[in-house]
């Protein structure tokens, strides 16, 4: 019985997940849809750079960099990177 209901549970949490994330893709398609936002707004943080992180991976140090330094970074490219 104990089995069963873990396996329910684990069900419905598996479900609420996969709604969540059906509820934020619906959500961005419609806005791009809409002309609120573009694929590139919605999706940049996603791609995958030639060393197999994704942009926001990559950023993310850089963003907290230059919010600890409280300027913006001298690079355009924002080369600097973790180290």
């Amino acid at each position: 019985m104990r089995v069963e209901i873990d396996e329910a549970a684990r069900d419905q949490v598996r479900m609420s997940i996969w709604r969540a994330l059906f509820i934020i893709l619906k959500a961005k398609l419609v806005a791009i849809d809409r002309g609120v936002s573009t694929v590139e707004q919605e999706f940049l943080a996603h791609v995958v750079l030639p060393d197999g992180q994704t942009v926001g991976q990559w950023f993310e140090p850089q963003l907290q960099l230059a919010f600890e330094r409280g300027a913006m970074p001298t690079s355009p490219l924002l080369l600097e990177g973790p180290k």
